[in-house]
């Protein structure tokens, strides 16, 4: 399979993108993974995930490779709360290490998290949304939402069945590194497995390679007009 890199342009701006976004997404998740980060550490928020096979995630990823399996075929289990450490939490990642284990797709039951951090009576609560990440403020303890009357009345939108903007970033992040693959239909495969890491049933193939036209329009056909040099042949994993 053929790999081809991102024209210096388009890379140079993707970088430019995500360096303006980093920061935004980290003060707006300071207080509420602190809050967190303590909850989990003290043992009042439980939380699952998939323990790796070795504390370094491509370490990991090569040696499930080596036995036949992905992390679909691993198991979620309870985190102990003596692993937690603050520094190495990768909140967008939804993963977690310390000097001795790596937890991927963690997650805590829903109802357990807002009956530690139930909205603060009367306080207005909005979010920002990172992806499929959304960071709420005017959490505190106890009490309901007043809630605001709306000047017009306003129908909800359909809930989004699957998490594009994620797909989005990993796609930009193949870009980034070269990993882009030249044909589409290798990296449709690489969304379905995508997909199947993170416990998610994937779309279909024609969905997905709907989803991949613009990248491949961008970054491979007009790429292809120019004599194009493969750069070698990489994994592709799923993301941790």
């Amino acid at each position: 399979m053929t790999i081809l890199r991102a024209p210096p342009k388009e890379i140079t701006q993707l970088q430019k993108k995500l360096a303006e976004w980093k920061p935004k997404y980290n003060e707006k998740i300071e207080l509420p993974a602190a809050k967190i980060y303590v909850a989990l550490k003290e043992g009042k928020l439980g939380a699952k995930g998939i323990l790796l096979p070795h504390v370094d995630r491509e370490t990991a990823l090569n040696a499930l490779d080596r036995e036949g399996r992905t992390l679909s075929d691993l198991q979620d289990i309870e985190i102990p709360r003596g692993f937690w450490s603050e520094r190495e939490i990768f909140w967008e990642l939804s993963a977690a290490r310390n000097h001795r284990e790596h937890y991927c797709q963690i997650h805590c039951d829903t109802e357990e998290v807002l009956s530690l951090f139930p909205p603060v009576s009367g306080a207005p609560v909005t979010a920002a949304r990172f992806g499929s990440f959304f960071v709420v403020e005017g959490l505190g303890a106890g009490g309901r939402v007043t809630k605001k009357p709306a000047t017009q009345p306003r129908r909800p939108g359909r809930p989004q069945q699957y998490p594009w903007e994620n797909v989005y970033l990993e796609i930009a992040s193949l870009i980034h590194s070269g990993r882009l693959p030249k044909k589409k239909e290798a990296c449709i495969s690489y969304v379905q497995n995508w997909f199947t890491s993170q416990n998610l049933s994937p779309p279909s193939r024609a969905a997905i390679g709907e989803k991949l036209t613009p990248y491949y329009n961008r970054f491979v056909r007009s790429a292809g007009q120019k004599t194009a040099r493969p750069i070698g042949i990489q994994r592709l994993d799923g993301a941790v």
